[in-house]
């Protein structure tokens, strides 16, 4: 049985806090980057079983809770900076997924995957014979 395999990183942006950006690198095991040209500007590479996890194991409880690691990342950005959130990843090389997600710092986001993009063009391009690149 073949396992998925993501690959995540995000663009550069500015945050309030760097502490508190810090720390939530370290609560995902998020790799931190800064912009070569701007040291204000902060990022972060991330790999593992989830890139971006959507729940967390409680040793309190000995369950899984629900986490919105993208909506606790958008609290932390300064106001008027957004931040976008790249996922790739893969299983075996049978499946190919990719999305990005554009976050602000109010809250707000937007995503597109890779098979979004595709009916995209080909609603663009008109009626054509296409498989998914998939299995």
């Amino acid at each position: 049985m073949a396992n998925y395999e993501p690959r995540g990183r995000s663009s550069y942006f500015k945050v309030k806090d760097p502490g508190a950006f810090a720390a939530l690198c370290g609560k995902y095991e998020w790799d931190p980057i800064h912009n070569s040209t701007d040291p204000t500007l902060v990022g972060f590479l991330c790999e593992g079983e989830e890139a971006f996890p959507n729940s967390r194991f409680n040793e309190a409880t000995g369950e899984y809770d629900e986490v919105d690691c993208l909506e606790e990342l958008a609290a932390l950005l300064e106001e008027g900076w957004a931040a976008e959130c790249r996922e790739i990843g893969y299983e075996k090389m049978c499946y190919l997924a990719g999305w990005t997600t554009i976050l602000t710092w109010d809250g707000r986001r937007h995503t597109i995957s890779l098979d979004d993009a595709a009916a995209a063009a080909q609603a663009a391009l008109g009626p054509l014979q296409l498989t998914s690149p998939d299995y």
